[in-house]
């Protein structure tokens, strides 16, 4: 998963852990998205994760995914509860 608080915006770039790093480091700006933009994204076409106040692009790890489409339950909300409640939270790279 890469990175994309929690009150009505939530921040980080959109992409992949490269790109994020990069985008981080290259100008240090991150991206406000607010929870109307972020609950469009509730999908398979288009997956997005809130989780530690941050946003998750899982669109192209959804085929991938062990525990199959659990990650449409959670798209699209803010779902750190959900995430840690089935995952370490080492499973997260920043």
């Amino acid at each position: 998963m890469s990175p994309k608080s929690s009150s009505s915006t939530v921040n980080q770039p959109v992409g992949n852990n490269n790109n994020s790093q990069q985008t981080n480091s290259n100008n240090n700006k991150r991206k406000v998205y607010n929870w109307a933009e972020i609950s469009k994204h509730n999908t398979p076409e288009s997956n997005w994760l809130v989780i530690n106040g941050k946003v998750y692009d899982t669109t192209e790890f959804l085929p991938r995914h062990p525990g199959g489409d659990m990650l449409l339950i959670a798209a699209g909300r803010h779902s750190t509860e959900l995430f840690l409640s089935h995952h370490p939270s080492s499973v997260i790279h920043n």
